[in-house]
């Protein structure tokens, strides 16, 4: 299974491509700013394809065998960039916690960043992950420091559920990491979806 295109207003939401670690390099992997918002550090162009590559294998992995998993972010007009330019990444991933949750992740050019490009997308997947019916609960983790993305989650509607150690936080001197958590009921009750 491969990722449906999702269209919003500005965005279209599509499945990764093989050609897509370069203009994902420039668009995220190579801004020390963005990563800092990230799990890794990639600082060579070497590194930086790599880890792009590694983020791309980990957010198509999944689609085969769950049903879920992530989307290469475009602009969907001239709106925020030439027509088709990728901006970013959003979606699920096999999640890292007990009791295996999608997590939801996402990263973006700092250009996108302060116009709601990040919560376009993520209500996009959203709405998808729990339209879909078989989908229960997701949840997502950011920096106590990332004020954006913690926005985003709040507005979707998600609730902080504490501070672990997940993705190596504690070893790399990050301190726990703040989880907010969605289920499916909260999510439609809120949105009034049927």
């Amino acid at each position: 299974m491969l990722a449906p295109v999702i269209e919003t207003e500005r965005l279209t939401l599509r499945p990764f491509h093989d050609g897509d670690v370069k203009p994902f390099v420039d668009a995220v992997f190579s801004n020390p700013k963005v990563m800092a918002t990230l799990t890794h550090n990639p600082r060579t162009p070497e590194e930086q394809a790599s880890c792009a590559r590694e983020y791309i294998d980990s957010y198509t992995s999944a689609w085969p065998e769950y049903g879920y998993g992530g989307w290469v972010v475009c602009s969907r007009s001239n709106a925020l960039a030439s027509k088709n330019t990728l901006l970013g990444f959003c979606g699920f991933d096999l999640g890292k916690r007990e009791g295996k949750l999608p997590e939801l992740g996402y990263g973006y050019s700092e250009s996108c960043w302060g116009v709601g490009v990040g919560y376009e997308a993520a209500i996009a997947v959203v709405d998808w992950f729990f339209r879909r019916g078989k989908f229960k609960e997701f949840y997502a983790c950011t920096d106590s420091f990332n004020t954006g993305s913690i926005r985003i989650l709040e507005k979707l509607g998600m609730r902080y559920h504490g501070a672990e150690d997940l993705w190596d936080s504690v070893a790399k001197g990050e301190g726990l990491v703040p989880v907010y958590l969605l289920d499916r009921e909260m999510y439609l009750t809120d949105k009034k979806v049927s």
